[in-house]
């Protein structure tokens, strides 16, 4: 563990790892592990990025993902790893909604279900089904409505593509690279000849073992960060940000707000691609243009807790996604204490409403009145409750979630080519094509750190 000022000798066996997200904190925990010095420098008062859980009156806002699928690598094994608790949704909360026409309509739990009477109309759905007879597509890449009105018919795009969307990057369908984004359609389809058929298979598969959705500690995503804040807490500084980044002979040298400087044999740019520009800027300018050019999403969290007795919806499931429409503003609603109880005291419920994404920017610069009215407004119109909250809680993030365009995987490509010409940097976190979730922040930092772990303890 680092200990001392950044500037003391022997710097070049050092890693300056910017950025204290989830992403951000597993390189430093698997820094630790290899015995490899390392310091991370944090802007912000605390660790964690967007995963953090607001506890007030009983009641939790998870400020940006409310829980994680379990898989073989990623957020879950990491926790077990730490000796973080993992805790399961509530198995019955598996139900969702999508609203159509003010009214929330059930998802399908299946492929097919996509084609019943409540999403499409019979002669749309009559079209869809020859899917598996549609030729293999060769287009390089295509955006996720184009590829689905090609397999399944306009009808199916219009109907779901936006849906597939809002609850992972709130983006904009028509814009979105399905190469990028779902990589795993374009392997069903040419692997099958069909999408529907893949899927189909692929959800036999899943079927001998089913990916849960999981939180850490008591129910709250927060338990991970603090898990690994614990294990590497001596090495991070928080309200640190890092001002400038430049070359000096084989070190780099960072500078804080305080103009102090620190020399560093490796950097890790665990911050998004905006902030990893500005620092770049003056040691490679076209990397640094190819990092400012990609768009994020801005997204407002509204946590709202009501008495029980006021909501008249089972909320018997995990929430509801709003495709775009004129009576509904929010892109989504989650039952946060259906999922995980913890999150709201006995007799009360907790739900999360979510706002912004491309389709709606200016959601985040709404005043806390006005998103107030908004998410309790549409609450009113989807699930009848008229009712005031007893709770409330909001959160923005003007630079959310980063959004994966055309040609998404050459730029990734040609973002990997220069940050590999400059000796000592790497790159890591949801813009690179990896995927944008917490599972993914993890693998993402798994993979900028693993080659410097065997030879670094050593130089």
């Amino acid at each position: 563990m680092v200990e001392g000022s950044p500037a003391e000798p022997h710097a070049r066996r050092r890693v300056l790892i910017v950025g204290a997200g989830v992403a951000g904190l597993t390189a430093a925990f698997r820094l630790q592990q290899a015995g490899v010095p390392f310091e991370v420098w944090e802007a912000s008062s605390r660790a964690g990025g967007m995963v953090g859980s607001h506890d007030e009156d009983g009641f939790t806002t998870e400020a940006g993902p409310v829980g994680v699928l379990e898989d073989d690598t990623g957020a879950v094994p990491l926790a077990r790893e730490l000796g973080v608790p993992v805790v399961p949704a509530d198995p019955d909360a598996t139900r969702r909604w999508v609203v159509r026409d003010g009214h929330l309509k059930a998802f399908p739990s299946s492929p097919l279900g996509v084609f019943n009477g409540d999403h499409l109309p019979p002669w749309r759905a009559a079209s869809a089904l020859l899917e598996p007879w549609r030729r293999v597509g060769r287009e390089d890449d295509e955006t996720v409505h184009a590829f689905l009105s090609r397999r399944f018919g306009r009808g199916v795009a219009d109907a779901f593509s936006e849906v597939a969307l809002v609850g992972i990057t709130a983006g904009d369908p028509r814009s979105t690279s399905v190469d990028a984004m779902f990589p795993t359609w374009r392997t069903l389809e040419r692997s099958h000849g069909s999408l529907l058929r893949g899927l189909i298979a692929q959800r036999k598969q899943a079927g001998k073992r089913p990916r849960k959705l999981h939180a850490f500690g008591p129910g709250r995503m927060e338990a991970l960060v603090e898990g690994l804040h614990a294990h590497v807490r001596h090495g991070v500084h928080l309200s640190r940000p890092v001002t400038s980044l430049r070359r000096d002979g084989g070190d780099w040298v960072a500078r804080d707000a305080q103009q102090r400087d620190g020399v560093f044999s490796h950097v890790l740019l665990a911050t998004g691609a905006q902030v990893s520009a500005s620092l770049l800027r003056s040691v490679d300018p076209t990397l640094a243009e190819l990092l400012a050019s990609v768009p994020y999403a801005p997204m407002r969290v509204v946590g709202l807790g009501y008495r029980r007795e006021d909501v008249p919806h089972a909320l018997d499931g995990y929430g509801f996604l709003v495709p775009e429409q004129p009576r509904v503003r929010s892109l989504g609603v989650l039952f946060s204490s259906s999922l995980f109880p913890n999150q709201a005291p006995r007799g009360h419920v907790h739900l999360r409403v979510l706002m912004g994404g491309v389709r709606d920017p200016d959601a985040v610069t709404l005043s806390g009145e006005d998103a107030l009215a908004v998410a309790t407004r549409d609450l009113q119109r989807t699930l009848g409750i008229h009712a005031r909250p007893v709770h409330v809680h909001q959160v923005t993030w003007s630079d959310a979630i980063p959004q994966y365009g055309l040609g998404h995987h050459s730029w990734a490509q040609r973002v990997k080519q220069h940050a590999a010409a400059l000796p000592g940097l790497a790159l890591c976190g949801g813009a690179y094509g990896g995927g944008v979730g917490v599972n993914d922040a993890v693998r993402s930092a798994d993979e900028a750190v693993t080659p410097w772990l065997e030879r670094l303890p050593e130089a």
